[in-house]
């Protein structure tokens, strides 16, 4: 059963950290599996696991210990704490940028559980919608009769409004910094791969704004040698390109993409009613 953690638990999950992050395999093989564990058993766990490991990893990486950085990658890759952290807005931008430091790293090991987890995060993050589907007679049949019942059910939907307007302008901050390590030019070619995946997730999406700098970093990895970029550049392009020809026959609204009544300005009604159809259609 889940539990609020005592004092002592608490201490023993950070202990349980450290012995998970330790450079012994025999060692954090054993301690990532009860951390696993514990997970699921402490509430609250995850944002100290997430804190410390994060902490642990960025002194590793400052002070060049990369037994310590494979470690904790190992940690990161658990499926329990990565996914957690790929829902973490608030986190996940810093964490990004330790990854990517890791990446600069010349260590086979260390080169695989950081691709691992770049790919898990891009597969993994959402870009919140502004537009909900539902049923309005379903919904008007439950709606409470009381008006201070409808008044908190509308305070409550303001709170997520602006909790998922916050959220964008998060990602919106994660694609500029992602933006600027693309134009560095510093990573193989794989993590510049990464990287200009994840700008043109972002930017083909309807509910971000596209930007100048992003279309022109990604551009700019056309000039590139390797084959593999110069493909992915090509589609970010063409997806980026159809997604301002789509928002355009949408009229600039996004709800207009989702509503079945909507029709774009390229589709004509031709009343077929009339006598004089046939002579018309020929």
């Amino acid at each position: 059963t889940n539990r609020y953690p005592s004092k002592l638990e608490v201490q023993l999950l950070r202990d349980l950290v450290k012995l998970s992050t330790s450079i012994y395999p025999d060692i954090q093989s054993d301690a990532q599996s009860s951390l696993t564990s514990c997970m699921k058993q402490l509430i609250g766990s995850y944002s100290i696991i997430s804190k410390q490991v994060t902490d642990i990893l960025r002194d590793s990486l400052t002070n060049n210990e990369n037994k310590k950085v494979d470690a904790c990658l190992r940690v990161c890759r658990s499926r329990k704490i990565l996914s957690k952290v790929i829902k973490d807005y608030n986190s996940l931008g810093s964490f990004v940028s330790l990854i990517l430091k890791c990446c600069s790293i010349s260590e086979f090991n260390i080169d695989v559980h950081a691709d691992n987890i770049l790919n898990e995060i891009l597969i993994g993050v959402r870009i919140p919608p502004s537009v909900c589907l539902y049923d309005h007679r379903m919904y008007e049949s439950i709606a409470p009769p009381d008006p201070s019942i409808k008044l908190q059910v509308e305070a409550v939907r303001n709170a997520k409004d602006n909790k998922r307007k916050v959220y964008l302008e998060l990602l919106s901050t994660l694609n500029e910094d992602i933006v600027n390590e693309l134009n560095e030019n510093k990573y193989g070619w794989k993590t510049q791969v990464f990287l200009i995946r994840f700008i043109s997730k972002l930017q083909s999406s309807l509910e971000i704004p596209t930007e100048a700098k992003s279309l022109e970093a990604i551009f700019i990895q056309s000039y590139s040698n390797h084959p593999k970029l110069i493909h992915l550049v090509l589609k970010s392009l063409l997806s980026l390109s159809n997604k301002l020809l789509s928002f355009s026959d949408y009229n600039h609204e996004i709800i207009n993409s989702v509503d079945e009544l909507f029709d774009p300005s390229t589709v004509i009604n031709v009343p077929t009613s009339g006598a004089d159809f046939e002579e018309t259609f020929k």
